[in-house]
């Protein structure tokens, strides 16, 4: 394409814009002054002058580079596409004169560089909110369940952006159709606040657009997955929307034992209170209320669910009873007519006052269907009272008996969950060894080892360990005791040999993970191998990410069940310290992966660039941060800044993808001779005192930036006391 051909028709531009215009153009398509072009528009995206002349260039001048193969073009083009993707009018720019931009970002999101993804999801999400069609996004759906697993770290980012996609049966169909199932899943089980909500959302998407979607949650085993939301997040707004998802699964067949097995009856019972208090609140209060219902409403439902606590918690909510709206009254005189099928029911609420406290209720203050069931209710509890001896307790029995039985329940839920998880997780290793391990190493060969790491062992490990958790439950069950009493298996287990299998496991699963991707695309018959693996519900980087789940999963079930077991049993203490021994066991895993993952990214990058005019032996890894815009006077550039505990280097591969990695340093920064200043107009001030120099350092998103404004202040303060260290040992 010419120079000219680069305008845009019917352009307004001025003899001397015009030769502006030519000028940049001009230096872009000459490949020697590619970089100085591209570098010309990097410094005034946001000069308002030079923004009415690159509106009416032709955006394919730059956006033909998100397809290059050379990596600084790609990069500096994919910097100048997300900044003017902030701004409507570039947004219809692009999608009217380039009409591959979709497919350029199609295939970025492809690779495995974790930036570029994250800045082309940024630009995706830019031309959703602009155009208002997320049919655009319909593409890209399969693409981003995919990567939610190869980048855990993106995944918030992805699940965000798909409850701006999902918003139609097609888009929920696609969804549905790439296992975003257990996309959505993996979130709700490992994540927290926004992930989590967002999670929530996609849901709640799923039952408004699929006709099915309740059923197929339910059967998928959401109602169990939701019930662990409520009961760990601490988001009020998270808490309200699980409830509520969980409150329209309740008309599903088998629900109301489904209910109780997974704990979601509990959970209710503790946000039944009126005066809201705590978690309370009657965006809670109305779906609690719905749920239990439901569960009442089966007739072996209300057999396991009657409790003190419960009957308890209804005669409080009959106190205020005038004060609810007109389906609440309903619910909740509901379920007292549900519970009168069963005796023990009947029982507890004649022992916790129900009875009385619905004789003296005003008719008159109760709405129509409120009103109705009220006087089922009075016309029961007259007739049990001539049959029935009344028993006094006080109230404070009732509430000891109450918090008794609700946490004797709740811990055996918890103990038993314990032991079924460990179950299913060694059965899961179990099929990825003997199934999925099998069928690829035919075709992985040497390269299996580095996929899998020492999963075996791992498998070998848990399965013993799983046998003996469940030949103690069967003995338990069997002695009918109140407690299951576990500990003594978990100090046998929770030992240094967990550490030493994970820690093993956890420095490895990154490579792993980024080998198989590797090879799932460029080797023929592991693609193939993978795909039949898939067609059978086997996916192999969700076996890999179950081991690092393990553990973490082991910390909340045990402070769940901690707050369930008396002080004075044995079996408490015993608790308390397999809690503290797998928590050692987490805490060191992490820093054990920390610390190889910061050796790794040093001998990475020793051999990337070269530091021999900056001799340090004892120089360690600190962050890096790709597509950072350098501001220095009237020049700027997109580099990769790496950050060190004695020095900053700002530097970018050169090379095409066809060749090895060729990385060129811009510039070095002796960290002890720097200040990291305010952050003004979302740039950092990277400001030296000695020569009054400052220079402005922003990436594409503000957060990022605030991160490397975070990481440049630890760094440097790790330089200025180290150095105050050497001076020190050198005047001793």
């Amino acid at each position: 394409m010419s120079i000219e051909k680069y305008i845009i028709p019917n352009n307004t531009l001025d003899e001397k814009s015009k030769l502006l215009a030519d000028k940049v153009i001009s230096y872009i398509l000459d490949p020697e002054q590619r970089e100085t072009g591209l570098s010309f528009i990097l410094n005034r995206l946001y000069n308002p002058k030079f923004s009415e002349i690159l509106i009416q260039i032709n955006p394919r001048l730059y956006t033909q580079f998100l397809e290059s193969d050379d990596s600084s073009s790609l990069t500096t083009a994919l910097y100048i596409v997300n900044a003017l993707s902030k701004k409507a009018e570039y947004i219809i720019l692009f999608l009217k004169y380039d009409k591959r931009i979709l497919d350029s970002l199609k295939g970025l999101l492809n690779c495995e560089n974790e930036l570029i993804f994250k800045n082309c999801l940024i630009i995706l999400d830019s031309f959703i909110e602009t155009t208002k069609r997320a049919d655009l996004a319909h593409q890209f759906i399969p693409i981003l369940i995919n990567d939610a697993s190869v980048f855990p770290n993106n995944r918030q980012s992805i699940i965000a952006f798909m409850t701006k996609v999902l918003v139609s049966p097609e888009s929920v169909s696609i969804y549905l159709d790439n296992d975003g199932l257990s996309m959505v899943k993996q979130s709700l089980e490992n994540s927290q606040n926004e992930e989590l909500l967002g999670a929530v959302e996609i849901i709640l998407r799923i039952i408004k657009y699929k006709q099915d979607g309740k059923t197929l949650l339910f059967k998928e085993g959401f109602l169990k997955t939701l019930t662990d939301v409520i009961g760990r997040t601490d988001n009020q707004n998270t808490l309200e929307r699980a409830i509520n998802v969980a409150s329209q699964l309740s008309s599903c067949e088998f629900f109301a034992s489904s209910c109780i097995d997974c704990g979601l009856f509990e959970e209710c019972l503790d946000l039944l209170e009126y005066p809201y208090v705590g978690k309370s609140t009657a965006s809670t209060l109305m779906p609690s209320l719905l749920i239990i219902f439901r569960i009442t409403q089966d007739r072996v439902g209300a057999k396991k669910c009657s409790s003190l606590k419960l009957a308890t918690k209804l005669s409080k909510l009959l106190l205020s009873v005038k004060e609810f709206q007109e389906v609440m009254q309903a619910m909740l005189f509901g379920i007292i007519t549900n519970l009168f099928s069963n005796d023990q029911a009947r029982k507890e609420m004649i022992l916790t006052k129900v009875d009385k406290v619905v004789l003296q209720i005003n008719p008159i203050e109760l709405q129509p269907k409120g009103k109705a069931l009220w006087v089922v209710c009075v016309k029961t509890f007259n007739e049990m009272k001539k049959q029935t001896q009344e028993i006094e307790y006080t109230p404070i029995d009732i509430q000891r008996m109450a918090e008794y039985n609700s946490k004797k329940t709740k811990a055996r839920q918890i103990t038993e969950e314990f032991i079924q998880t460990e179950t299913s997780y060694t059965n899961q290793m179990g099929i990825c060894c003997r199934v999925v391990m099998k069928r690829l190493g035919n075709v992985l060969k040497e390269n299996t080892s580095i996929v899998f790491g020492n999963i075996i062992d791992i498998e070998k490990y848990h399965h013993k360990f799983s046998n003996e958790l469940e030949k103690c439950l069967s003995l338990c069950n069997e002695e009918k005791l109140e407690f299951i009493t576990f500990s003594d298996i978990l100090l046998k287990y929770f030992t240094p040999s967990m550490l030493d299998l994970y820690c093993q496991y956890a420095n490895n699963v990154d490579i792993g993970m980024a080998k198989f991707n590797e090879l799932s695309r460029t080797d023929v018959d592991v693609g193939c191998a993978v795909k039949e693996l898939s067609s059978k519900g086997h996916y192999v980087p969700s076996f890999l990410i179950q081991p690092i789940q393990r553990i973490p999963r082991y910390v909340l079930l045990l402070e769940s069940l901690l707050k369930c077991l008396p002080e004075y049993l044995d079996e408490t203490k015993k608790i308390k310290t397999c809690l503290s021994k797998i928590r050692s066991i987490a805490n060191e895993i992490n820093e054990n992966k920390r610390k190889f993952e910061n050796k790794t990214a040093m001998d990475l990058w020793n051999k990337r660039i070269d530091l021999s005019d900056y001799p340090n032996p004892q120089r360690d890894y600190f962050a890096e941060m790709g597509q950072v815009l350098v501001s220095e006077k009237k020049n700027a550039t997109v580099w990769t800044m790496v950050i060190f505990n004695d020095i900053a280097v700002l530097t970018r591969n050169t090379a095409k993808s066809t060749e090895k990695e060729k990385w060129k340093i811009k510039e070095v920064y002796a960290l002890c001779d720097w200040k990291v200043l305010e952050i003004i107009n979302e740039k950092i001030q990277f400001f030296k005192p000695s020569t009054n120099t400052t220079i402005e350092i922003t990436c594409n998103k503000l957060k990022d930036t605030e991160f490397l404004s975070e990481q440049l202040r630890k760094a440097i303060n790790t330089a200025k006391q180290n150095k105050i260290k050497r001076t020190s040992i050198t005047n001793s």
